[in-house]
């Protein structure tokens, strides 16, 4: 006897519209030039929910077919297969696939298999915590990374603090987390504050109009440091394409460290202050406490 599916009812066209919009978030955008590796692990996270969703319409949708083609199991190889489908275009649009993202689907897909299960027999049961299981498993592996890239963001957050602009206040950076920046001069001028990345780890101080290169001719900087004695990076750019790299050994404890370097003529302006300490420095035992610009008369 051969059994045939019921038509595809009006609510299941509405499922089904969903699901298409739902399936257009697992079309990966061009990676950006310089990715944040935050957003980029949020995003994958983002893969459990989503397969949730598409693993659970899939079971609505399967009530218009054959009952032979009803399993869940079918219903969950649908939706890994659909999983590897997002990897495929992930490829296409210039993004490397990744391992994670399938354990996000992966996880998502259990997960709602998990909510599938129904009630009752105690095979059930036991089949459901195994399920919640390893989809619990593979969302803490999918989770892993972002926790990882959250907690060194804020152990960066907490050795180089935000700092905020009050032009009413003489251009004094004000203290946020026991840090603040001076630019010290007749016509003071603030420095705006951005994250370095890759192997200039710290801050750069930016001078968002530009001040005279040759009037400032070093830093004062206040240091806190909890561990053992390193080298701080300090680099200085210019208007005219110039770099002018410089060094000093910050010690344990508190220290009031001076760095210095000869102004040219013809430097123009000043842009661009990089403070940096490496990939290896422990962010979370050392900060500074004041970084200050400082003219060649105020040594």
């Amino acid at each position: 006897m051969k059994i045939k599916g019921s038509p595809v009812s009006s609510r299941n066209r509405v499922l089904l519209a969903l699901g298409g919009l739902v399936l257009l978030l697992l079309v990966p955008l061009p990676r950006p030039a310089e990715p944040d590796p935050i957003m980029e692990n949020f995003r994958n996270l983002l893969h459990v929910p989503v397969f949730m969703a598409v693993t659970l319409l899939l079971r609505v949708l399967q009530r218009s077919i054959s009952l032979r083609l009803r399993s869940i199991w079918i219903c969950a190889g649908a939706a890994a297969l659909l999983g590897v489908l997002s990897e495929i275009l992930q490829a296409l649009t210039g993004r490397t696939p990744s391992v994670g993202d399938l354990g996000a689907d992966l996880a998502g897909i259990l997960l709602a298999c998990a909510l599938m299960q129904r009630r009752g027999a105690p095979l059930l049961v036991i089949r459901r915590a195994m399920l919640l299981l390893a989809g619990g498993g593979m969302f803490a592996l999918a989770a892993y990374p972002l926790v990882t890239e959250v907690s060194v963001f804020m152990a960066k957050r907490e050795a180089f603090p935000v700092l905020m602009d009050r032009y009413a206040l003489g251009n004094v950076w004000q203290e946020q987390g026991g840090t603040h920046l001076r630019v010290v001069g007749p016509k003071p001028r603030g420095l705006e504050v951005e994250t370095a990345q890759g192997d200039h780890e710290g801050l750069r101080y930016v001078v968002p109009r530009g001040v005279d290169a040759g009037g400032y001719s070093g830093l004062v900087i206040e240091t806190i440091n909890e561990c053992e004695a390193f080298e701080l990076g300090v680099r200085i750019d210019v208007t005219t394409g110039k770099r002018k790299n410089a060094g000093v050994t910050v010690p344990r404890g508190k220290a009031v460290l001076k760095v210095g370097w000869t102004p040219e003529t013809g430097d123009g302006e000043l842009r661009r202050v990089v403070l940096f300490t490496g990939l290896d420095q422990p962010a979370r035992r050392f900060r500074l406490v004041v970084v200050r610009l400082v003219r060649s008369q105020q040594e």
